[in-house]
């Protein structure tokens, strides 16, 4: 099994396992636990992109920078979610001039910044091990 299709595999089996906690009422129960629900796509997240940015790179990088990468990636992902709410929401006259194609155009954008920030938690990544080597 190569390990592209590993990858593939454990991305459908993380996002079966988040869709399905961030559903069920497993945590009613647990004190504070509607917190928990709320922050676990985002913890979530950020361990599958430190798992990619350690798995992934060409260099060696330690787990726990890889995880504080991941953890970076995602607030900026949350940040850019944000940022496109605000632009769906406030700027639709370029929706009735494009119609149809303004969500293409939006869905593009969003693939865009997602790719760049991806790329930024992996060059961050990077950089927290060339600091902590020095």
């Amino acid at each position: 099994m190569s390990l592209a299709r590993h990858f593939d595999v454990d991305l459908i089996i993380y996002l079966l396992v988040s869709s399905y906690l961030s559903a069920s009422k497993l945590f009613v129960f647990i004190p504070m636990g509607d917190i928990f629900i709320s922050s676990l796509p985002i913890i979530l997240s950020a361990i599958g992109l430190g798992l990619l940015y350690y798995f992934i790179s060409n260099e060696k990088v330690s787990f726990k920078n890889a995880i504080k990468s991941g953890f970076i990636a995602v607030f900026l992902l949350e940040i850019l979610k944000s940022i496109l709410l605000i632009y769906i929401n406030y700027f639709p006259f370029y929706e009735l001039i494009y119609s149809a194609l303004f969500m293409l155009l939006l869905f593009m954008l969003w693939v865009y910044f997602f790719l760049v920030v991806v790329l930024f938690g992996t060059s961050s990544s990077f950089c927290l091990c060339q600091a902590e080597d020095q």
